[in-house]
């Protein structure tokens, strides 16, 4: 359960995918991986991933959760406006309504008619911008995002892994816990991103797209400062590594702000590697 943050490969596998490029876990362990990571995700679409994967009986010997800046980009509203759920952004808000009904009621014109009404409710909602939330990329920063240094998703952070984390021990699954890795250049600007003056590998994505640079690295800050502090609350039941203070931060290792290259995937590959080997026998 993590952001897609690493680069991967499908390898072929049923149901399985690399997630940090080669070498592969595939090279070490007879292992089945399930990747559910995506695009923009936060670790709210974990936590309801995982709820949903359980619930279709899904089983897993553990899983491995690793986010910390999608859920910055949740920060860039106002005190009153921003959700604990992130309902504050239009998709969550959508999803927290279909989430409550079943499969059978979604495709009835009770819930058809349902649908509509929450749709009219919410008609004069204000969201953080969907422009700003799926990548604002242009023009000058909007007054929303200064609200950005505000870190109030810390909570909805903490509350998201705790569901996580409890509900994978219910299900007898060990949680792999790592703070995130993340990497802000010396005399970083947009510009000089831009134009590939900066200490990374490849300019992949503007730190702007998550939020202002300042606010983007505090609240990954906030985010890890939870992890650790849940590694410890659950140490008995949990595997833990401090992966954003072991890993080197330069153009070896990062592409930009949070993307990995392929020796900072690497360097990933060989924490889970030796963990795996420690925990769990292979036959």
């Amino acid at each position: 359960m993590y952001e897609d943050t690493l680069r991967g490969s499908w390898n072929g596998k049923p149901f399985a995918r690399t997630f940090c490029g080669e070498p592969s876990l595939w090279d070490v362990e007879e292992l089945n991986v399930l990747n559910l990571s995506s695009t923009g995700y936060t670790s709210l679409d974990s936590r309801y991933q995982l709820e949903s994967v359980l619930q279709d009986g899904h089983s897993f010997d553990a899983v491995f959760i690793y986010h910390g800046i999608n859920d910055s980009r949740t920060n860039n509203t106002t005190k009153e406006v921003f959700d604990s759920l992130y309902q504050h952004i239009e998709f969550y808000d959508d999803y927290a309504f279909v989430k409550n009904h079943s499969a059978y009621h979604r495709v009835s014109l009770p819930f058809a008619l349902q649908w509509v009404g929450h749709q009219q409710r919410n008609a004069d909602k204000q969201y953080l911008p969907k422009e700003f939330f799926w990548g604002l990329l242009q023009g000058n920063p909007e007054s929303f995002l200064l609200e950005g240094s505000d870190v109030k998703s810390e909570k909805s952070f903490q509350a998201n892994y705790t569901a996580m984390i409890d509900l994978a021990i219910a299900n007898d699954i060990v949680p792999i816990l790592s703070t995130y890795a993340f990497y802000h250049a010396p005399s970083y600007s947009r510009t000089a991103f831009e134009q590939g003056e900066l200490d990374y590998a490849d300019s992949v994505f503007v730190t702007e797209l998550y939020g202002l640079p300042d606010n983007v690295t505090q609240g990954i800050e906030r985010h890890n400062t939870v992890i650790r502090s849940l590694a410890n609350k659950y140490k008995d039941n949990v595997i833990f590594f401090d992966f954003a203070d072991s890993l080197h931060q330069s153009s070896n290792t990062f592409n930009d702000i949070c993307h990995l290259t392929n020796q900072g995937c690497n360097q990933l590959i060989t924490e889970v590697e030796k963990i795996l080997g420690q925990r769990f026998s292979h036959e």
